[in-house]
């Protein structure tokens, strides 16, 4: 008995289908290949036989009009300025920086006399590795990682 015949394989074909939404487009024209831009439009100019493109007008009351929505923000905007708020304090930035300061200071004060009044070699050095590490870590904690606000 013969083996059965295998199907052929699916080919996929990559690329656009030109199924682009027509907006502004008036209702009874549809759309032809020269009303959609390609990717590289030297490679597509038209023919110096063909007619020229007609650009088709913003239609009625369309709500795709990018300028209309612009213009109705903007009146919105003007219409309630005097209920927007004031520019806040910055209490809570200031507080923020006042804070890292103090944890830098006191920490790094303490470190530093325990290296100052005790003796040995080995409580300088664990007194300095322990002030760059603290700054480095609070460093990286107030900048980086907390939100001043």
């Amino acid at each position: 008995m013969p083996a059965p015949a295998e199907p052929a394989p699916v080919r996929h074909r990559l690329g656009h289908t030109r199924a682009f939404i027509a907006v502004n487009a008036p209702s009874g024209q549809p759309l032809s290949d020269h009303d959609i831009a390609p990717a590289d439009p030297a490679a597509s100019a038209p023919a110096p036989d063909s007619p020229p493109r007609a650009t088709t007008p913003p239609v009625g009351d369309d709500s795709n009009d990018v300028f209309a929505i612009r213009r109705l923000n903007l009146a919105r905007e003007k219409a309630c300025a005097d209920e927007l708020l004031p520019p806040l304090d910055n209490s809570a930035r200031r507080r923020h920086w006042r804070d890292y300061w103090l944890i830098l200071l006191l920490g790094n004060g303490l470190l530093g006399l325990a290296a100052w009044f005790l003796p040995g070699v080995i409580v300088l050095v664990y007194a300095g590795a322990g002030m760059i590490v603290l700054t480095l870590g609070i460093t990286w904690l107030y900048v980086f990682v907390l939100d001043p606000r």
